[in-house]
């Protein structure tokens, strides 16, 4: 049960970043054509255009482009100091200290704080993607002992850093929340540029910015999600595993595992040895107990609507998903894993 719902999980991880590419797109078309009425399918094709665009690049250049995603990351860092600096030194007022600080505006329809505060945490919730995706890429890192947990490490500091300072600069800068949270590009980080640095070119650039890096965050993810999905086939936990299990010799990468896992967009432990970073036992127990209630916490408060009235178009259908993949999971579990399924030999497990 937790191999697959891991499988899933990175499945409709990467499934949420892409459609990120086609929101911002239709963000900025929506604001310099005011003839433009977005449809569905508008969000549809674009997302499955992107999709497509990442998947050969996985099968066909990962291992020759690495270093590509070397100048995302400068790309990345560059649009984050360019927001900054240029939002702070153009906004033409700046909210006071106690706006910023303990002034808690809600527009979501709740009428509790805490709800509110605990639904919006969603989309910063893909932030632990990066630590996820650094564990389960261990295999393919050379001295992954300190690789692993160094990566671990350093997407925390930028991430944290980064979002931190982006975001107290952009309270501060903000001029009207009720522009921004009620925005007809449904895009409100770029009705916030917009405010704060007075020029829509300006905010387009930044905008355009996440757009462009975020074709490497959906090819990273693109390669988690497969070599999960490998990893879990290798081990015969699902049907067909035989044919995802093979790792192509010539291009040196799971191309099944990347086709499935794009085809679904669309539409038990085994003890390891010790790792030069393992933490002191009742260090680690705080860890994992905190990390199961935090999960927990996720599981309930994710599926919530994230605003109310719930009508269909802001329905959160993410309970109805889940549901689903349970349900495939036992069907998987009761006609095939129970009886093929073996837990990794402990060779397999060096990397960690």
């Amino acid at each position: 049960m937790c191999g697959s719902l891991n499988v899933f999980a990175w499945i409709a991880i990467t499934a949420g970043v892409t459609v990120i590419v086609p929101q911002i797109l239709v963000a900025v078309l929506i604001h310099f054509d005011d003839t433009y009425i977005p449809k569905p399918w508008h969000v549809f094709l674009i997302y499955q255009a992107v999709n497509m665009i990442c998947l050969p690049h996985n099968i066909f250049a990962l291992r020759k482009s690495m270093w590509v995603f070397n100048y995302f990351l400068a790309l990345s860092l560059t649009g984050f100091f360019a927001a900054i600096i240029t939002s702070v030194a153009r906004a033409p007022t700046y909210q006071s200290n106690a706006a910023v600080w303990t002034t808690f505006t809600d527009r979501s329809g709740w009428n509790n704080r805490g709800v509110a505060f605990l639904t919006g945490l969603l989309s910063p919730g893909y932030m632990y993607a990066g630590f996820d995706g650094a564990i389960h890429l261990a295999e393919e890192a050379k001295n992954a002992s300190v690789a692993v947990p160094r990566a671990m490490l350093s997407t925390w500091l930028i991430g944290f850093v980064s979002s931190f300072a982006l975001a107290v600069a952009a309270m501060y800068s903000a001029q009207d929340f009720d522009a921004i949270a009620g925005t007809p590009t449904g895009l409100p980080a770029f009705e916030l540029f917009r405010q704060a640095m007075r020029s829509d070119a300006a905010a387009t650039v930044i905008v355009l910015v996440v757009w462009v890096a975020a074709f490497a965050a959906i090819a990273g993810c693109q390669r988690t999600a497969s070599r999960l999905t490998w990893t879990f086939a290798r081990d015969k936990g699902f049907i067909g595993c035989h044919r995802f299990a093979r790792l192509n010799t010539r291009w040196q990468v799971r191309i099944w595992a990347l086709c499935i896992n794009a085809a679904v967009e669309e539409v038990g432990r085994v003890p390891a040895p010790d790792a030069e970073f393992r933490l002191p036992s009742a260090v680690g127990w705080i860890a994992n107990f905190c990390t199961v209630g935090f999960a927990l916490v996720c599981f309930v408060f994710y599926d919530l609507p994230a605003v109310l009235p719930v009508e269909a178009g802001n329905m959160n259908y993410s309970i109805a998903v889940i549901g689903v993949m349970v349900i495939a999971i036992l069907i998987n579990w009761l006609i095939f894993a129970r009886r093929h399924y073996h837990r990794s030999d402990i060779e397999h497990m060096e990397a960690f």
